[in-house]
């Protein structure tokens, strides 16, 4: 056996990185096929630069090969974008984001206006407005709000960015395969916002340059929204956390699950008695260690939630992106989060205000995607979430531990309590990391 590592993460100085990028995926590809060795095929493919950029585009685009480009990964810097953009680029899964913190950051506010509230006089007005009534808030809250020990978080900080609108501009850092990249580009693309059409513009010209073999269908996908029958969902359910639907018996499907992976025999969770199944889920949990992952069998047990949270609470969930994540778009009808630690500092009435002042704004400025802008990260949406109990166990680690942000971790607490009374052995061991050894069996 021989292992090279032929690649690794460097800065583009010129187009020489792009061309060699575009060798290696060729190379790859052509291993399949190819009995020359691979650096060989990787040196011929380094020489003929023009042939290395047609056999990608044949293998990649033509042939349907498209797990190729996969093998070329751009790190990406991206600067002054606002908080709803992020939220349409973080959506998708395959790519990895570092983003700048609200919680352990002092944010500035300036320097960002989105395109569209420069259409009108009255809507540059009622941006101008509810921006200034922003930076006000959030200053206030910074100055007035007590501090907790720093490992714990900084409220003036944590509580304080409630109060910021989701026109506030951040920046991040995204490492992306050219694979995920094209399809982020046709998505952003789709959306109607001029922001995520310049984002989506930048993307493909930077990248186009670089690796013009990798980024070729980048059209917007065809995106309309479906009728929506009268009446529905008018009455639904203002419940925070609202289990709808599980696994029966996943407690047995997972420990047969687990026989079958172990042993090859057959999958006959009903015939596996309940002192039985929890004998050998209990063995398993208890070889862990606290950044051991559970085994895949675990993936078999699945739950769907409905979640209702705040934006600010959002921004932690959508990093579980192996979930399935069907977030609605921000809604003033289902309130607002506010802080426990405004009501104590006799802050929640100068912050409910302000959230009035926002809806007022809000209403006035139309039914428009845009009008999100005006919002804040104490605005709450309605959000659909799949995950099987691997994932859910991987959400429990970092939402329920003692550094994780308040009101996710109130949220995975109160699904953890839904989802122990459908699997009570399998779930023995979710928790915090903190935790960990109290909950070990």
């Amino acid at each position: 056996m021989n292992i090279e590592i032929i690649g690794i993460t460097s800065l583009v100085k010129d187009l020489k990185i792009g061309r060699e990028a575009e060798a290696i995926s060729a190379s790859y590809a052509r291993c399949s096929r190819s009995r020359e060795d691979l650096s060989e095929i990787r040196k011929n493919a380094l020489n003929d630069v023009e042939k290395t950029r047609d056999s990608n585009k044949k293998i990649v685009f033509e042939m349907g090969h498209s797990s190729i480009a996969e093998h070329v990964v751009l790190n990406i810097d991206i600067n002054q974008i606002s908080r709803l953009a992020i939220e349409h680029l973080e959506h998708h899964r395959l790519a990895s984001f570092t983003e700048k913190s609200q919680r352990y950051q002092k944010i500035d506010q300036n320097g960002f206006i989105p395109s569209e509230m420069l259409q009108t006089f009255e809507r540059e007005k009622r941006f101008h407005h509810i921006n200034k009534y922003s930076k006000a808030i959030y200053q206030e809250l910074n100055e007035k709000l007590p501090s907790l020990k720093p490992s714990l978080g900084d409220p003036s900080r944590e509580d304080a960015r409630y109060a910021l609108l989701m026109s506030t501009p951040s920046q991040l850092g995204m490492s992306v395969n050219a694979r995920t990249l094209e399809l982020m580009i046709k998505r952003l693309r789709s959306i109607d916002l001029a922001e995520t059409q310049l984002l989506s513009r930048q993307l493909e010209s930077k990248a186009k340059h670089l690796i013009p073999s990798l980024i070729r269908y980048t059209d917007p996908l065809p995106r309309t929204s479906p009728l929506l029958p009268s009446n529905y969902g008018k009455k639904s359910s203002v419940e925070k956390v609202k289990l709808l639907n599980f696994t029966e018996n996943a407690d047995q499907i997972i420990a047969a699950g687990l026989l079958s992976e172990f042993y090859g025999t057959p999958y006959y969770p009903d015939k596996l008695p309940y002192l039985t199944a929890e004998e050998i889920i209990i063995s398993q949990l208890r070889q862990l260690s606290p950044h051991c992952s559970v085994p895949r069998a675990f993936e078999l047990a699945n739950f769907t939630f409905e979640v209702i949270l705040s934006a600010s609470a959002f921004a932690q969930l959508k990093r579980h992106r192996l979930a399935t994540i069907l977030p609605g778009p921000l809604d003033p009808d289902l309130g607002v989060e506010i802080p426990p630690s405004l009501i104590k500092a006799n802050l929640d009435q100068v912050f409910i205000e302000y959230i009035n002042e926002v809806n007022k704004l809000w209403k006035e400025d139309g039914p428009v995607k845009s009008s999100s802008y005006l919002l804040t990260n104490a605005h709450r949406r309605r959000v659909i979430i799949s995950f099987n109990l691997r994932e859910f166990y991987h959400i429990t680690r970092l939402r329920m531990d003692k550094h994780a942000q308040w009101e996710i971790r109130n949220i995975v607490t109160e699904m953890l309590s839904l989802i122990n009374k459908k699997a009570p052995l399998s779930t023995s061991l979710c928790g915090g990391k903190d935790k960990f050894h109290e909950l070990k069996i």
